[in-house]
């Protein structure tokens, strides 16, 4: 009967730690899942930063066009400072009597942006 007892306890000091070794190696496994989600966390909001400084200099490129047309249509000549950045081109397509077809474009922190507008004056 003696025998029959310590086998009783030899299966739960066993069980326990084999429930020891469970939990630890169940917690690695979260703990790498963690990591490995944060990691891809960083990744993407690395990626998206990235992403929101090429929009900003597309939209900062596409507003330098309209401040361009806006200048020419109102009569005015392109100052000094737009001139290196924005470069106005006539198009030979139809356009309305007294006005002319024009493709503005402008390049900022290397992306280039272009819009076509309809601006007072004679076609050349």
């Amino acid at each position: 009967m003696k025998i029959r007892g310590d086998i009783q306890r030899d299966n739960r000091a066993g069980g326990a730690q084999a429930r020891y070794g469970f939990f630890l190696g169940e917690s690695l496994v979260t703990l790498t899942i963690g990591l490995g989600l944060l990691m891809m966390l960083g990744a993407v909001i690395v990626k998206q930063h990235h992403q929101e400084k090429i929009l900003a200099e597309r939209r900062t490129a596409v507003r330098a066009c309209e401040d361009a047309v806006l200048t020419l249509r109102s009569g005015k000549t392109l100052g000094t400072d737009a001139g290196e950045n924005v470069q106005v081109e006539n198009l030979a397509d139809a356009a309305p009597a007294g006005m002319r077809w024009v493709r503005v474009r402008a390049m900022v922190g290397g992306k280039k942006e272009a819009i076509v507008a309809l601006l007072p004056g004679e076609s050349r």
